[in-house]
């Protein structure tokens, strides 16, 4: 795999992207549960019975490379609102945390030892921006958006949008309840960076924030409650290309 490196200190966070085209030879690997096989069978919708298998095996495979066990022996569940973990971990080394998030044709898949992560991807697409904007912005937030021009508006709409879910899932909070309490820049010369949160969620300044690239049209955000080194970024074309192999777990781990 290709390393990017984005960021510099210690190395304490991963991120995968992978295209979630094709490669539906994962359907025959072996890789997803039970459960998982029974929820794609559902789907009547051919892109979303594709999208689902291909990220779900994608995240079973490196979960499995990181935790050492086989992809299809691990036990997920989910918090309150949907944030997803690995229920009995190996014991000894520090907790496994992770975070996925797919749009259109694009997954981002984090990983991090001990350090709860969020993770969003959106494909860059026409929409009701000043709506939306209404809907996730503080009042604040929205006199500036609205002071900006026309033509940066949709970028920087995603980059917000981005930003502030990210946050959300790193914390495993409600979308829709939490969303306007944190707030974010997002301006077309302005870094990345939680300016204020809700309650319980510790320093704004604590936190990382991080503004992914993963391929071109999409934007991509980053979040943890707590500092972060060094961000590797891989792209996860040949996992993909190994689990759509007739027998791509034949040398498993």
């Amino acid at each position: 795999m290709q390393e990017r490196i984005h960021h510099v200190p210690q190395p304490v966070a991963e991120g995968s992207r992978g295209d979630l085209g094709g490669h539906l030879g994962a359907w025959k690997g072996g890789v997803q549960s039970p459960d998982e096989r029974r929820r794609a069978a559902r789907l009547r919708d051919p892109g979303a019975f594709r999208r689902f298998v291909v990220c779900r095996s994608l995240l079973r495979w490196l979960l499995g490379q990181h935790l050492r066990t086989a992809p299809a022996s691990l036990v997920l569940g989910a918090g309150p609102h949907g944030k997803p973990f690995v229920r009995r971990q190996p014991p000894g080394d520090p907790a496994l945390e992770f975070n996925l998030s797919h749009s259109h044709e694009l997954a981002v898949l984090v990983f991090s030892r001990d350090r709860p992560l969020g993770v969003d991807v959106e494909y860059i697409r026409p929409v009701r921006i000043r709506a939306l904007a209404r809907a996730i912005l503080s009042h604040e937030e929205f006199e500036r958006f609205e002071a900006l021009p026309e033509s940066v508006k949709l970028l920087a709409f995603f980059h917000c949008w981005t930003r502030k879910e990210a946050c959300l899932k790193a914390v495993g909070d409600e979308l829709t309840a939490g969303i306007r309490r944190f707030r974010v820049t997002f301006l077309p010369d302005e870094p990345p960076a939680l300016l204020a949160a809700g309650a319980g969620t510790g320093e704004p300044a604590a936190w990382t924030l991080e503004s992914l690239s993963p391929a071109p049209g999409y934007v991509a955000a980053m979040a943890s409650p707590g500092r972060l080194g060094r961000l590797r970024c891989y792209d996860a074309g040949p996992i993909m290309r190994r689990l759509a192999a007739p027998e791509p777990l034949a040398n498993w781990p």
